[in-house]
């Protein structure tokens, strides 16, 4: 019993790590891009 839930548990977590982390990354390279975008103009 416990080890079931045991690995339901990791199995979750592990999903919501992947989400997480997928987020992260999609918001960072948006505001890098955002952040190139406005030096670019600054460039001209």
């Amino acid at each position: 019993m416990s080890w079931s839930f045991d690995w339901i548990s990791f199995l979750v977590g592990f999903i919501v790590g992947v989400t997480v982390t997928c987020n992260y990354l999609e918001w960072r390279d948006k505001r890098m891009r955002m952040h190139w975008e406005r030096k670019g103009e600054k460039l001209k």
